[in-house]
């Protein structure tokens, strides 16, 4: 189990379910600007994605990616408006994270029709 930082009494204190699976949601959104398409911004999305679950303090280096990312795009947006991917715990092989992300605070179909591609 991920810890934090010991409490000032030097009792290491685990993470919570919550702050572990918003992480793992926020680490969705990473790339949502990139303009990139094919293969170019697939390779920056999953760096991105990895990037954070090596480094972020509630995920570091307890999940291994093993699906995804994939993106949707919808044909007049510059950029994707939706996200998806799967990790599973390093220590409990038996438990999995789906994580999706149906929408981008930029993308002009989530802002004009309220629907992702």
């Amino acid at each position: 189990m991920t810890r934090h930082p010991a409490t000032p009494d030097g009792i290491a204190v685990p993470y919570s379910t919550e702050q572990v699976l918003l992480t793992l949601a926020g680490l969705a959104y990473r790339g949502f600007h990139d303009l990139l398409r094919g293969s170019p911004h697939a390779d920056a999305i999953r760096g991105a994605l990895l990037d954070g679950l090596r480094a972020l303090p509630p995920v570091k280096d307890e999940w291994i990616l093993v699906w995804g990312p994939v993106t949707s795009r919808s044909r007049p947006d510059a950029f994707d408006s939706a996200a998806m991917y799967v990790v599973q715990h390093r220590r409990e092989p038996t438990r999995y994270v789906v994580v999706i992300r149906g929408t981008n605070p930029i993308s002009a179909s989530d802002w004009l029709f309220g629907i992702s591609g």
